[in-house]
């Protein structure tokens, strides 16, 4: 679910090394995985992206597609 925050800050948005997050620069990254909550703890403690149970890698051939 994106939420206003996202919206709002779509041009500062950056995209992370998992296909489930999305990173508001300054803010917060938000996780798209159905089975978490909507900021990623990783982000939020300050630890790395692949530490995480839900983490599912980007396919950056398909992000260059889109």
């Amino acid at each position: 679910m994106i939420n206003i925050v996202e919206i709002l800050a779509d041009e500062e948005s950056e995209s992370t090394s998992c296909k489930w997050g999305n990173l508001v620069v300054g803010h917060a990254c938000y996780c798209h995985h159905p089975d978490n909550s909507r900021k990623c703890e990783q982000y939020r403690n300050n630890k790395p992206y692949n530490e995480c149970e839900l983490y599912e890698p980007v396919d950056f051939d398909v992000q260059e597609v889109l």
